[in-house]
């Protein structure tokens, strides 16, 4: 799976040997694989003249060559979904990084001192990481949901009285008063720790899951922040949700987002055009 961590360690290698970064579109029809190791081939045919180079050192030659060798050995694999795929390799600095991506690239293959990222920085960009969080009076489960892959990250267990209401009077009062404190302290903590992964810029977006009377209550716990990053909210019952069902609600409440995200994109720049301000509306003869 894709991470931040991952990203990260590409975006800033930097060795004295040559990185080789390379780009493909991996069509979803499985008949066009070959049309893909034929591609790739020739992408790699044209780099290999440097692994013989003598401008270059005898280390970068041999990292090129086993570069290339590597590169080859996982086409042959066909292990990659449709969309695009983004390697980098530099075998001399232990560097190798498979990045699938969720679209087509145009294909292309450099070798340079840093890794070409350019076009995979541009097509992550345009996705969100989000983070979904199933919620309820005792307990909630907080995963991560990145391209197509669901993780969980915490599983967080609260305090809570079994029953309220067993006692009469000033006695049930006590019980309910203290059951009512126990949530609100578990609230407080679950916001917490939502606080603590979105602080480092990891998140984009938050989507909560629980009962329609525990999901409002809960929201009110969380900071500014938090609440404008909320995508939307979706009615279940944490105790017998199942993991398919969360991911099919967050599904769907993300591409709603997206959706209304690209519409207020359109409008925007259709009020600017009627404004007189600088957007394109079409080409000029």
């Amino acid at each position: 799976m894709l991470t931040a961590q991952m990203v990260d360690r590409i975006v800033r290698f930097s060795g004295d040997l040559p990185v080789t970064s390379v780009y493909a579109r991996v069509d979803a029809d499985p008949g066009r694989r070959e049309d893909l190791q034929a591609r790739m081939s020739s992408m790699l045919d044209q780099i290999r003249p440097l692994a013989k180079n003598g401008s270059l050192g005898h280390q970068a030659r041999l990292s090129v060559r086993d570069d290339i060798a590597r590169i080859k050995a996982a086409l042959a694999e066909e292990r990659w979904k449709p969309g695009g795929i983004a390697i980098f390799a530099c075998s001399g600095r232990d560097l190798y990084e498979e990045v699938a991506l969720p679209q087509g690239v145009r294909d292309r293959v450099m070798v340079d001192a840093v890794p070409y990222v350019r076009p995979m920085l541009t097509v992550l960009d345009e996705l969100h990481r989000t983070c979904v969080v199933l919620v309820d009076r005792a307990g909630a489960c907080v995963w991560e949901v990145y391209q197509d892959e669901m993780r969980e990250l915490n599983n967080i267990r609260g305090q809570a009285l079994r029953k309220s209401s067993y006692a009469d009077g000033l006695a049930e009062y006590r019980v309910r008063n203290k059951s009512d404190e126990l949530t609100k302290r578990h609230y407080r903590n679950v916001a917490q720790v939502l606080e603590d992964l979105f602080r480092p810029g990891d998140f984009d977006l938050l989507v909560i899951g629980g009962h329609d009377y525990e999901v409002p209550a809960f929201t009110e716990f969380l900071s500014p922040a938090l609440r404008s990053a909320v995508a939307g909210t979706f009615s279940i019952d944490p105790g017998a949700a199942r993991l398919a069902a969360i991911r099919a609600h967050a599904d769907k409440i993300l591409a709603r987002y997206e959706r209304d995200a690209a519409q207020r994109l359109v409008a925007g720049l259709e009020d600017r055009v009627v404004a007189g301000g600088l957007a394109a509306a079409g080409l000029g003869t």
